[in-house]
């Protein structure tokens, strides 16, 4: 008895099957529970049956029989067809239908997945079924993910999309030959990619361009980028990635500011050149700062801590011609000054240098009986001067003699910043000059100690005379440089 109720089960099985003309039926178990006639089902990870969720883009159909031998089930999924399902109650006849959470179709809004459409009025019943049409493209792969909006198609798929190729890298892949691309089917035409709904509310990237004309991939092109939500407006910027995990900006341009950044973390720029940078900026070519209605300026900044300070370089506020300069070949030597020939053309030359004149070459001036003793010249305080030596670095005395001294009679230069204590200009004994012959008498030049290098006081001293001669003086000066 038992024998011929499974027979007349299973012909009952088998004849629901072949008078169904689109339908799948699936010699799998289901996922542990068992599922009802009229129940929206789809496949899982382990590839058994079990039942949809609310707007399931898996659904692969409507059970409508199913066989329990006690061992295996067995079920017939419907996919195209007219068929019995458990309806929702707010179903009503006409309306497109999606799945519910347990497996119950119910009517569909607007953009959710459509597995059909309702010939009777959903009462709600797990225990009735009315009827429906289904009408899914389903094949023995799976459910296509493309579905309809209107004129648009759209895809709810969570994962990504590929063209060309099964590997997938980002929510959109292009594989194939080496050179791919995105086109407009519109000549004159723009394509844009946007980071928002609109222009308006996002970021985009806009490449406009002109019929190609001379060889390929040449037109005439314009970039835009815009409406970057960012405080100084749009940003436009270039970066290097070492292939592992930095990025380092090469390049920006801030649309508001208008301020443009060069390889503002690392690497040199070249401009004029292919060869390769070996300063930041490396120029092939002339630099102008400047132009018309625009006076050009040149600083140079000084990283010296807090507070910085910067060198600023301007031209002559009523320059009325050219002004050209051409720089020496060579390092100057220590104390020398630049000199301009009068053609722009600047040469080092020693400097002149400054003089203290202590006796103007007016008359004669005697020393009767100059003693042997260190004496302020003439014994008297009147001819002391005050002199800034602060950038000088050497020194030296010239006498004119117009009656000569005692054989080792000098002249020689002290400094004071106090008036009552006197050292030697070099801080030894010079610079001093012999007076013991009549004529230009010149000491050589002596290094300034650095306690004279500073606004100090001058004199002059006399030093072993004789006691007897009577030395004459016409000029006496102290050169510094």
């Amino acid at each position: 008895m038992r024998i011929f109720f499974y027979i007349i089960s299973l012909l009952l099985i088998v004849d629901i099957a072949l008078s169904q003309p689109a339908t799948v039926k699936f010699q799998i178990t289901d996922d542990g529970t068992e599922l009802d006639v009229g129940t929206a089902v789809k496949l899982n990870g382990a590839s058994t049956l079990q039942s949809c969720g609310s707007n399931d883009p898996d659904v692969i159909g409507v059970i409508t029989a199913k066989e329990n031998n006690g061992i295996t089930r067995y079920y017939v999924v419907s996919s195209s067809d007219v068929a019995f399902s458990r309806l929702a109650a707010t179903v009503t006849a006409g309306e497109e239908l999606t799945t519910d959470a347990g497996g119950r179709l119910r009517d569909a809004s607007a953009g959710e997945v459509v597995v059909g459409i309702a010939l009777d009025n959903g009462d709600g019943s797990d225990l009735t079924l009315e009827k429906v049409i289904l009408q899914l493209d389903f094949t023995s792969s799976g459910l296509s993910y493309w579905l309809a909006s209107g004129t648009d198609i759209y895809n709810s798929n969570t994962g990504n999309v590929c063209i060309g190729t099964a590997t997938s890298y980002q929510k959109l892949t292009i594989g194939g030959a080496a050179k791919q691309a995105i086109s407009r089917d519109v000549a004159n035409s723009a394509l844009e990619i946007m980071g928002g709904q609109s222009e308006a509310t996002g970021a985009y990237f806009q490449i406009t361009g002109n019929t190609n004309v001379g060889s390929p991939y040449r037109s005439s092109a314009e970039f835009v980028i815009g409406n970057i939500p960012d405080p100084n407006g749009s940003q436009f910027a270039f970066f290097s990635y070492d292939g592992a995990a930095t990025w380092t900006q090469l390049f920006r341009l801030e649309g508001a500011t208008g301020n443009t950044f060069w390889a503002m973390n690392m690497g040199n720029v070249a401009v004029g050149t292919v060869n390769v940078p070996t300063y930041l900026l490396d120029v092939d070519g002339t630099i102008r700062t400047g132009m018309d209605g625009t006076d050009g300026q040149l600083i140079i900044y000084s990283e010296q801590g807090a507070p910085d300070y910067s060198t600023t370089i301007n031209p002559p506020a009523a320059m009325t011609a050219d002004v050209p300069y051409y720089l020496p070949t060579a390092q100057g030597a220590a104390r020398t000054v630049l000199r301009n020939d009068g053609a722009g053309n600047l040469s080092w030359v020693e400097p002149i240098p400054e003089v203290v004149t202590f006796f103007a070459q007016q008359a004669n001036y005697q020393w009767t009986n100059m003693p042997a003793a260190l004496t302020e010249i003439f014994a008297l305080a009147n001819r002391r001067t005050q002199m800034v030596l602060t950038n000088a670095t050497q020194a030296r005395v010239t006498v004119t003699i117009m009656a000569a001294g005692s054989a080792n009679a000098e002249i020689r230069a002290q400094y004071s910043t106090d008036l009552v204590t006197w050292f030697y200009l070099d801080g030894v004994s010079g610079p001093g000059a012999n007076i013991s012959a009549v004529g230009v008498r010149v000491s050589g030049w002596v290094n300034l100690a650095a306690g004279a290098q500073a606004d100090v006081y001058l004199r002059l001293i006399g030093i072993n005379g004789s006691g007897v001669a009577d030395p004459q003086f016409g000029l006496i000066t102290l050169q510094v440089r």
